[in-house]
């Protein structure tokens, strides 16, 4: 089971967690456009931190800045 507390911890503040995700998943800056997508995400389920953490993972995954180039 993967440990999510450290994104859960920060799911009330959108910014802040895109800003965390940054730096321990990317270690460069992300572009404005993915720093929107992500903390709009987010946003939408703000309510519950697990689902912000998740989200969060799968958009990231999603994003061009996380593929690999060869």
């Amino acid at each position: 089971r993967l440990d999510l507390s450290g994104l859960e911890a920060r799911a009330a503040d959108p910014q802040g967690l895109v800003d965390y995700v940054e730096k321990l998943f990317i270690g460069r800056p992300l572009n404005t456009e993915t720093r929107t997508h992500l903390a709009e995400a987010a946003s939408i389920y703000a309510n519950d931190p697990a689902d912000v953490a998740k989200t969060i993972l799968q958009v990231l995954a999603a994003a061009p800045e996380f593929a690999i180039q060869n």
